[in-house]
């Protein structure tokens, strides 16, 4: 091969014309000798096409997945029933049997003392998984407050607001 500045050879990266003698390609800076790619304007742009091409594509799926609502859920949960039923209640304590995969949910906790306080400021409510260790009209006694899985504590005029776990 030869060029207007005499003989040359094609560079196997940037495929320009190369003096002969020339260990670097004077376009890419590749290393002719070691034959090591170089770090020059074609390898940058390759780069910048790469990435362009990668953005391209997760933007791409992004779009699609909100376009199908994939996130929809994510973002806003519709919630779900829950089974749940009030034993009884004394001296303001509230007392609910809940199934024991929704035991182990605190939002699903939550949302029953929500649920079970209505309009009131302050409620105290406690779980069971088993309803034949809840009480139903008086306090709880300590064996059954041992049985006990979750106690939900809200009172405003204290500052209290809390989930007490029991035997996790």
């Amino acid at each position: 091969y030869a060029d207007a500045a005499g003989p040359a050879k094609v560079c196997p990266f940037c495929y320009a014309p190369v003096p002969l003698e020339a260990a670097v390609c004077p376009r890419c800076e590749a290393d002719l000798v070691q034959y090591r790619p170089g770090r020059g304007p074609v390898r940058d742009q390759a780069n910048k096409k790469a990435f362009r091409a990668i953005l391209i594509l997760f933007g791409g799926i992004f779009a699609v997945a909100a376009a199908i609502g994939v996130y929809y859920p994510l973002v806003n949960q519709h919630p779900r029933p829950l089974t749940w039923h009030e034993t009884g209640s004394a001296a303001g304590l509230h007392f609910v049997v809940v199934p024991r995969d929704e035991a182990m949910r605190n939002t699903d906790l939550w949302r029953i003392a929500d649920q079970i306080r209505g309009g009131n400021a302050a409620i105290d409510v406690m779980f069971w998984t088993d309803a034949t260790a809840a009480p139903t009209t008086a306090l709880p006694t300590t064996a059954q407050r041992g049985t006990m899985v979750a106690e939900i504590v809200v009172d405003p005029a204290r500052g209290v607001k809390e989930l007490r776990r029991r035997g996790r």
